[in-house]
């Protein structure tokens, strides 16, 4: 029912506790951090607070960008706060990430991530937080701002139309979030400074 999270950053005081302090000392030895085997490895925290540093845990409330770790194809998708992931996904938190998730679930890059990524049988792909890390987003400036403040529009439209409560019933609905997925793999296009014969290239291979 509980999950006991004595975390460094909580500055916790044990003694304010007692019966928390009981309980966690019925496990003996094992709390020793001296790194022995079946010991918690050796740090500067107190005896009873977690072993590492999750100072960072506050991120998980944030709006995020997540992914599955293992798929056919990369889907990332924008969750709002306050939703939590389970082990075999990862998660982005930052700025524009309507952008991010735009570009990411774009048809170049889905064509980019399998010449790269590691596959998993004929279809499976494995995408590692380090992979997604390395995705070659092009940095923001202010001669294709334009073309990103277009594709971010789009992805605020579909996002309207995604978590309207009829969208998986409605047809017409779906037929526009696919109009607009096409949209946005043209401007994706220009914002890589594509040749036709690059997005030939792309389109031939049919993985959308």
């Amino acid at each position: 029912m509980w999950l006991i999270g004595t975390f460094p950053t909580l500055n916790l005081d044990i003694d304010y506790y007692p019966a928390l302090k009981k309980y966690l000392k019925t496990f003996g030895d094992r709390l020793n951090q001296d790194g022995k085997p079946g010991h918690r490895k050796k740090t500067n925290n107190k005896w009873f607070e977690t072993q590492d540093n999750i100072a960072y845990h506050p991120e998980f409330e944030k709006e995020k960008i997540v992914w599955a770790e293992t798929a056919e194809k990369i889907k990332t998708a924008i969750v709002p706060a306050g939703i939590y992931l389970s082990k075999t996904c990862f998660m982005l938190i930052g700025k524009n990430l309507k952008l991010i998730i735009a570009v990411a679930n774009s048809l170049l890059i889905d064509w980019f991530i399998r010449q790269s990524v590691h596959k998993l049988g004929e279809k499976g792909i494995y995408a590692s937080e380090y992979f997604m890390e390395q995705l070659p987003i092009p940095p923001i400036t202010p001669k294709n701002q334009p073309i990103a403040n277009q594709i971010e529009s789009i992805i605020s439209q579909i996002l309207t139309l995604t978590q309207s409560e009829d969208y998986l019933q409605n047809t017409a609905k779906q037929y526009k979030v696919r109009e607009h997925e096409n949209q946005i793999d043209q401007l994706v296009y220009k914002l890589y400074g594509l040749t036709d014969e690059e997005i030939q290239i792309v389109e031939s291979y049919g993985t959308k």
